[in-house]
């Protein structure tokens, strides 16, 4: 991959606790508007979960194809909650990239996040044990490539695509990987999904035992719970959300450029430990810059 060479977003999207859509995802952050709650159906003290919405609602106020409109309903009609948030948070880029005028061949997609949906496989497990039908279409559901099968169908996507883990760095990791397709591949768009994590309460009580997740005494704004930068800070708030980019070729004057990436690297410190390593931060760092053409 040649140093230096950019590749355009020309869409995002979000769906968060903060509500719908990426431009007021971005002024509640400036206005320190939280989504964070007080949980009282948890193991956890307080969660950010997802805003409530009304799929089809939100589908129509998007600027999509009546085709493309259609499709994507009917296709998340009667999909789980997460599943229509991610597929709401890809029309939103969706629409703003404007796939629709690309060839489905030429579009690619990526599903960022391992284990995705541990909140069904729970489910699906207690009902099991306690001797309970567990649901026909589970056994084509509970894996995370469900999210690709959802999304292609929806935008009728027909180029490459697959899921890619890499625990928290996963998105970070799935945005170089669409960056790298572009420049390696017969792909003109990629597609770059951060799928929502629904944990169960055995994710949520093993952060909680390790000191990881929020566990302290619940302050009297909730939104001071998560200040990860913080000297009292007492572990991180777990939120639901999903994010989408769009790449495409920035020499195609036919999109829109709201952002550039111009490179990126990524490499592991030979630990399996979740403590940080400054060496491995300031190597990756430095490709980063070097594969960028900065430095």
């Amino acid at each position: 991959m040649t140093a230096g060479s950019a590749v355009a977003i020309t869409g995002v999207g979000i769906v968060s606790s903060l509500g719908i859509g990426a431009k007021s995802f971005c002024n509640d952050l400036m206005n320190g508007i939280s989504g964070i709650c007080p949980n009282a159906h948890g193991v956890t003290q307080v969660w950010a979960p997802f805003a409530e919405f009304d799929f089809s609602t939100e589908i129509k106020r998007l600027n999509l194809s009546e085709d493309c409109q259609n499709k994507v309903i009917r296709t998340g009609f009667r999909a789980s909650p997460p599943i229509q948030a991610t597929i709401l948070a890809v029309a939103e880029a969706w629409s703003q990239a404007e796939l629709s005028r690309a060839s489905p061949e030429k579009i690619g997609l990526i599903v960022a996040g391992s284990n995705v949906n541990q909140l069904d496989v729970f489910d699906a497990y207690q009902r099991s044990f306690q001797q309970r039908q567990v649901r026909p279409s589970y056994g084509a559901q509970f894996m995370d490539s469900h999210y690709v099968g959802s999304i292609s169908e929806a935008f009728s996507i027909n180029g490459e695509g697959y899921t890619l883990g890499g625990a928290s760095a996963s998105s970070g990791v799935a945005l170089l990987h669409g960056y790298r397709a572009l420049h390696c591949s017969e792909m003109e768009a990629m597609v770059v999904v951060g799928a929502p994590m629904m944990l169960s309460q055995v994710e949520l009580n093993g952060f909680v035992n390790i000191g990881a997740h929020f566990n302290a005494k619940v302050p009297e704004v909730h939104a001071f719970a998560c200040r990860p930068f913080d000297v009292e800070a007492a572990g991180f708030v777990y939120g639901q959300g999903t994010g989408v980019i769009i790449f495409q070729r920035e020499q195609d004057p036919a999109h829109r450029t709201m952002a550039r990436m111009l490179g990126g690297s990524m490499c592991l410190d030979g630990n399996q430990s979740t403590n940080p390593s400054v060496d491995g931060e300031v190597r990756v760092m430095s490709a980063a810059l070097e594969n960028a053409g900065i430095i």
